[in-house]
């Protein structure tokens, strides 16, 4: 992506799914190569005792995305670092004009933060609410509809509901996601508001960040995005309720960030995220600086600190190489 765009589509709401680097070029299937390299230098404490210094492999990912003329996508993306590795195995179908229907392991429609590709993203980590709240990747399927020359999208699918988990369903209940969002493109940038929704029935389903949920479980979140050519700000609010056997039982957590683009190559960010798991709010804040060195490597450098004690944080300097 080129250092003139701040920032990319979400991985759901590219059109044409980015080529990579070109594998095969037949008349009927395209297919392509991309990948994403993070290697970072992590430092903590800010005494000699509590001082940590290390490096870190946040990601080594590599994505396959292939076009059967023109319109059968499949997209394929794993991480070695992780296991297992498959992060993404999403096949998508056009039904009729503007509705496609996806199936898979992909994300789920919820959230704009949790939708976008990691290099996209202005920070080292994604907001700690959508982390510990956004539905993440679920195994189903789920169909897209656009409307209003693209300007509307809703989205809506059925999962299992148990994250990324291969084998099978934690029971007989699938949980159900939606999005509906419009965007309104400017001559440099645009605007994007969104509204999320899911519900599910669990049965111990382990959460990071949050633990077990079992019983019903209910997402809601609301989300806001403005960019012109030197200026981002975003917004995004989630809330859940969980079963009574479940070892919270609401969280909610708010999260807003404002960006500035100098020159270009340059870019400037500060975030507050608020989460409340239960305990009472807790509040931290964040800043970074991002330089595009060409349009596929990238230097980012990351403060995340809570509020409170702000001495206390965690530094990162990532450079990070992504191509897709």
């Amino acid at each position: 992506m080129s250092p003139a765009l701040l920032y990319a589509q979400s991985d759901q709401e590219a059109g044409e799914p980015p080529q990579g680097i070109p594998v095969l070029q037949d008349t009927r299937l395209k297919v392509g190569l991309g990948f994403l390299a993070q290697h970072q230098l992590n430092y903590t404490g800010n005494t000699a005792a509590a001082r940590q210094l290390s490096f870190s492999l946040p990601a080594a990912r590599l994505r396959l995305n292939s076009v059967w003329e023109g319109r059968i996508k499949l997209f394929l993306q794993a991480d070695f670092v992780r296991s297992p590795s498959i992060l993404d195995a999403q096949l998508t179908i056009p039904i009729v004009d503007n509705l496609e229907l996806d199936a898979g392991l992909f994300k789920s429609p919820f959230s704009r933060e949790f939708l976008l590709f990691p290099e996209d993203l202005p920070f080292a980590q994604r907001s700690r609410v959508v982390q510990a709240l956004a539905p993440n990747r679920q195994i189903g399927v789920a169909l897209r509809l656009h409307l209003l020359d693209d300007q509307l999208t809703l989205e809506a699918g059925a999962f299992n509901g148990n994250g990324a988990v291969l084998e099978s369903n934690d029971n007989d209940q699938f949980m159900y996601t939606a999005r509906l969002s419009w965007a309104r493109p400017f001559s440099v940038g645009g605007a994007q508001v969104g509204i999320n929704g899911a519900y599910s029935e669990d049965t111990l389903v382990d959460i990071p960040s949050i633990g077990f949920s079992n019983g019903e479980r209910i997402v809601l979140g609301a989300d806001g995005e403005i960019v012109t050519a030197s200026w981002l700000v975003r917004v995004e609010f989630i809330a859940a309720s969980f079963g009574s056997g479940s070892v919270i039982d609401t969280a909610y957590g708010y999260t807003g960030t404002v960006g500035y683009k100098l020159f270009g190559m340059h870019q400037f960010y500060a975030a507050f995220d608020v989460l409340d798991r239960g305990f009472g709010e807790t509040e931290s804040g964040v800043v970074s600086y991002k330089a595009y060195l060409t349009d596929i490597l990238q230097v980012l450098a990351n403060y995340r600190f809570a509020l409170a004690n702000p001495d206390l944080g965690y530094a990162t300097l990532r450079l990070q190489l992504a191509f897709r």
